[in-house]
């Protein structure tokens, strides 16, 4: 039964165990390709969030850079209009016009600024000549360029600068000093809460400070993801963090989630194909025993039926003429029947019990009757076989609820097995008593013995044990387990105890839950 149990083994192992490992290690390999892409397309997606708030920033300074143009260059201007402007925008601190030649500058102060002056602003424009020129070449192109130029000296004021549409088609310059704080508060802070969501933490960072000017939320300079240059803050970055956590995190988590399931599914896989292993070797046991017992029943039935037919045949031509000879062979025929009808009953009630056909006529019987009853029939068959025998009982024992035929054949099993595997000591013992659980019945013998291993499948169907006197004594496998069967069915137990070479002490217990 070994090589077949082995060649299912391989073929189990490479059509299913082989292929499922290999797939779980292409993809424990390809999980990390996996998540650097997931990697990429967050940090694609985080870009995207900060390119949108950057390019709202500019947009809200383009407007600012067309309300300037119209107001300066319509047909009616008046300076209030301007200051109505400088009002609405209070981060916007002063405006400023001039010329290509940076001669005749206009500043245009908002009411609570103060020292923005017309040389202030020439400072800082005498070294912005050749950028002056390239904005007004943008313009001559239609591209009205905005052009950050940093913090406005030692004040935490920026400077933008821009061309100008005049109506003569001159190349002024125009100029917005604003303060960012108020900038980000009063004009970005809107659009990051709504481009943040409930996923993202937005924040803007003073690189110079180190500092944190705005966030959504609050969080530290370490936990920022990514950070980005604002286009018209120079010295200012957006930075963005997903609530969830990093990118590292969440990949991590996600790879030893993937890697957690897969190793789930392979485990469950593998006990899947252990339980389909286990179940086929099982089968293939079962089918052996069967084989076996087909064998040995074959023998037990060939057997009696060979001497009932030699006997009988010499009879039937009257080729003997001694009585004594002719009871001799009628006691052999005899015996030999009732071995055959036992043998043939035996695997009939093992069938019925099998198919849960088998019938039982519970009443109240004396378990000392039921002994007595097969030892008075059996006594002959014992003494025959040179076996003698000890019987004790305790005085007073309770009835029990049986079928009286169904445990007759228990304890018949019983006896047959004590002769059968006696090894030289032809005695053995029965004892009937009571115990904490109920009423039992106990036969001692001093034979052969059954190792440890083998005690706890002797009551299997078929099985039989391989080694020893055991194994060559014939018989079909069914009598112990029919045994077991009978006990299951009378909610009582059959137990062994036994010791190679000193012997075996069957017990038929019968428990309480059958009241008498």
């Amino acid at each position: 039964m070994q090589k077949p149990i082995r060649k299912i083994s391989l073929i189990i192992l490479l059509i299913f165990i082989l292929p499922i490992v290999v797939f779980f290690i292409y993809q424990f390999a390809s999980l990390n390709e996996t998540e650097k892409e997931i990697n990429e397309i967050y940090t694609q997606q985080l870009e995207a969030i900060l390119y949108s708030v950057n390019q709202y920033s500019e947009d809200v300074i383009s407007s600012w850079v067309n309300d300037i143009n119209t107001i300066l260059y319509s047909t009616n201007f008046q300076k209030k209009n301007i200051k109505n402007f400088l009002r609405e925008n209070n981060s916007i601190k002063s405006i400023f016009v001039f010329e290509n030649t940076l001669s005749n500058i206009s500043v245009f102060n908002n009411s609570d600024t103060k020292n923005i002056s017309k040389n202030t602003i020439q400072k800082i424009l005498n070294d912005k000549k050749p950028l002056i020129e390239k904005l007004q070449n943008y313009l001559e192109v239609g591209y009205q360029k905005i052009e950050p130029l940093g913090k406005f000296t030692s004040n935490d004021l920026y400077v933008c600068l821009f061309p100008l549409h005049t109506k003569e088609n001159e190349r002024d310059i125009g100029g917005i000093i604003f303060n960012p704080s108020q900038f980000i508060k009063e004009n970005l802070s809107g659009k990051i809460s709504q481009t943040a969501g409930d996923k993202f933490v937005l924040t803007i960072l003073n690189k110079y400070e180190n500092e944190i000017l705005h966030s959504t939320e609050n969080i530290t300079i370490d936990k920022i993801l990514l950070k980005k240059p604002l286009w018209l803050l120079p010295g200012l970055s957006l930075g963005i963090k997903m609530k969830s956590g990093s990118i590292e995190e969440l990949t991590s988590q996600r790879f030893y989630k993937n890697l957690l399931i897969l190793a789930s599914l392979l485990l469950i896989l593998i006990i899947g194909m252990g339980l389909i292993y286990y179940n086929l070797r099982k089968e293939l046991r079962l089918t052996q025993l069967k084989s076996d017992f087909i064998s040995n029943v074959s023998h037990e039935l060939r057997t009696p039926l060979s001497l009932i037919s030699m006997y009988s045949e010499t009879l039937a031509l009257s080729r003997i003429k001694d009585e004594e000879k002719k009871k001799e062979y009628y006691s052999v025929i005899h015996n030999e029947a009732n071995r055959l009808s036992k043998i043939v009953n035996s695997v009939l009630n093992f069938s019925k019990i099998e198919a849960g056909i088998k019938k039982y006529n519970f009443q109240s019987y004396s378990l000392l009757e039921i002994n007595n009853d097969v030892l008075n029939t059996y006594d002959y068959h014992i003494k025959s076989k040179g076996f003698s025998y000890t019987f004790n009982s305790a005085k007073k024992i309770k009835n029990i609820i049986c079928d009286k035929d169904a445990i007759s054949e228990s304890i018949i099993n019983l006896i047959e097995n004590a002769i059968k595997y006696s090894n030289g000591k032809k005695e053995f013992e029965i004892i009937i008593a009571s115990n904490k659980k109920g009423v039992y019945w106990e036969i001692k013998d001093f034979g052969v013995g059954i190792a440890s291993k083998d005690q706890t499948k002797i009551f299997d169907k078929f099985y039989r044990v391989s080694s020893g006197l055991i194994h060559n004594t014939k018989g079909t496998g069914l009598g112990l387990s029919l045994v077991k069967q009978i006990m299951d069915a009378h909610n009582g137990d059959v137990t062994v105890k036994s010791s190679i070479d000193i012997g075996s002490t069957f017990r038929l217990q019968f428990n309480k839950s059958f009241p008498d």
